[in-house]
């Protein structure tokens, strides 16, 4: 999922959207929608890395509670495919809510897009990963790791 599709998935909520924050003096009313990437998570081995989750938040700004508003953007996730955790927060100086779905996607090729074979080599790693574990341990079972892995 390129920035540009991130962008294009979003403003089909019109509503006002921008990477990070608007700039000083040219914030719209509540609501507004703000998207960033605050960290990544490499995948790899042996010091190298091989891919990339970069971690999506898409924050939505509203003067009071929008119950039928985040239920729109829920159902854009979902449309879109993505698998989300949901936050919310009252900013008291601002005198806004600030409602955070926080969600993983893999970095993309040079062609903006994964393949379907890049994700299962992930999880094919993952799993690989665990059963050494439980192999060295003598554990059984696995571990859930959390990421939503987009194919087009």
């Amino acid at each position: 999922m390129t920035h540009e599709d991130v962008m294009a998935m979003l403003e089909e909520l019109s509503l006002p959207v921008a990477y990070d924050h608007f700039a000083e003096g040219e914030s719209p009313d509540p609501p507004f929608i703000c998207f960033l990437y605050p960290e990544n998570a490499p995948v790899g081995a042996d010091n190298i890395v091989y891919y990339q989750l970069t971690h999506l938040d898409i924050e939505l700004y509203t003067d009071e509670k929008n119950p039928p508003l985040e239920a729109r953007v829920e159902k854009l996730l979902t449309e879109h495919e993505l698998f989300f955790h949901k936050s919310e927060v009252w900013i008291e100086e601002e005198k806004m809510y600030e409602v955070c779905w926080l969600q993983s996607v893999c970095d993309v090729d040079q062609n903006g897009k994964i393949e379907v074979t890049d994700a299962q080599e992930i999880l094919n790693y993952y799993t690989d990963c665990v059963v050494a574990q439980n192999e060295r341990t003598g554990a059984i079972g696995g571990a859930a790791f959390g990421y939503h892995f987009i194919a087009k």
